[in-house]
């Protein structure tokens, strides 16, 4: 007696466009679930158009970009690249599956990219400097934090590790240094990319922010 084969899923097609290559074939409910599992909300399109020749529509899967993708399209950036560029850089980093027409026509990608750019936006944080227990609050999202005002040494200590000059290096080690929420406070904002990028642009901002406001006269 002949044993039955479990039928094996098909390998996924791919495309090549200007030296890299992309994922056509669409995931299935298992694969879009370990997707999200994985990198949080998807962005999932679809032009509606019944674009092709066997009239079906073309679709796309992006996933938001987590830290080191962020901080490779910022280091392109300083080297001269423009903000279309950098778009670029992270659209097609956060690429998951879909067809070639996204980045073909150029209807269909600046449409797509119309709903890429405020999805991958890093959050504002709300920044407040308690006085009575000289830290500032930070508030990003539903995450909650207390640092402590940078000095100019402890500045100068994480400008000295940054040594490669990587974009938000500074800023990691610099708050690892004025966080005053405890470890696992720390480890938690790292887990959540958008989060700890809200942080780390706020530390920016704190390096040169002054509590007492001076005026000449």
């Amino acid at each position: 007696m002949t044993e039955k084969k479990t039928p094996q899923p098909e390998h996924p097609a791919y495309f090549e466009h200007e030296n890299r290559k992309y994922r056509s074939t669409p995931p299935t409910s298992q694969e879009e679930a370990q997707w999200k599992a994985a990198f949080g909300d998807l962005l999932i399109a679809n032009d509606g158009d019944g674009g092709d020749d066997d009239g079906n529509s073309h679709q796309l899967w992006l996933r938001r970009p987590d830290l080191p993708i962020m901080r490779v399209a910022l280091a392109q950036f300083r080297k001269g690249k423009t903000s279309i560029d950098f778009e670029d850089i992270l659209f097609k980093s956060c690429w998951l599956a879909g067809s070639e027409q996204w980045l073909l026509d150029e209807d269909l990608y600046e449409a797509a990219l119309m709903e890429f750019e405020p999805w991958v936006e890093i959050p504002d944080v709300e920044t407040r400097w308690l006085d009575n227990e000289k830290l500032y609050e930070l508030k990003v999202n539903d995450f909650v934090c207390k640092v402590s005002k940078p000095s100019r040494q402890e500045r100068k200590k994480a400008e000295k590790r940054n040594t490669a000059n990587k974009p938000f290096g500074t800023e990691i080690y610099l708050l690892e240094t004025i966080w005053k929420s405890g470890e696992e406070a720390l480890a938690a904002l790292r887990k959540n990319d958008f989060a700890h990028m809200g942080v780390l642009v706020a530390i920016q901002d704190l390096k040169t922010q002054r509590v007492i406001e001076l005026s000449k006269k």
